[in-house]
């Protein structure tokens, strides 16, 4: 990721996670973890849970992720997401819904 900071990697991850899910199937399956016992799959998500739980740690520590938002949360939002993705009777606004939710962790600039 060639983001300068770990906001902007933080939120690239999101976005890109989310465009993954929309649209390859397969992909989010592994990542809403349909198929536990295959192996294949389990090891993208579990790649996946690893940076995510890295880029919230890392925002985090230079401040701009609030202490209250964590890497369950991040995982929820992606689980709401890959969900509604595929939903074709999904409300037409989860995805502005999802972005106020990641927007509400953010701390103010100093």
């Amino acid at each position: 990721m060639a983001q300068d900071t770990p906001r902007q990697r933080l939120e690239a991850f999101v976005h890109g996670m989310i465009a993954l899910q929309r649209d390859d199937p397969a992909l989010n399956d592994a990542i809403l973890r349909r198929y536990p016992d295959a192996a294949a799959l389990v090891g993208v998500c579990d790649h996946s849970t690893k940076l995510g739980q890295t880029l919230v740690r890392d925002a985090h520590a230079d401040g701009s992720l609030s202490p209250d938002f964590t890497a369950d949360d991040l995982f929820s939002l992606l689980w709401l997401a890959g969900i509604a993705s595929r939903d074709p009777h999904a409300p037409t606004g989860w995805q502005r819904v999802i972005e106020r939710a990641l927007e509400a962790g953010w701390t103010p600039p100093k």
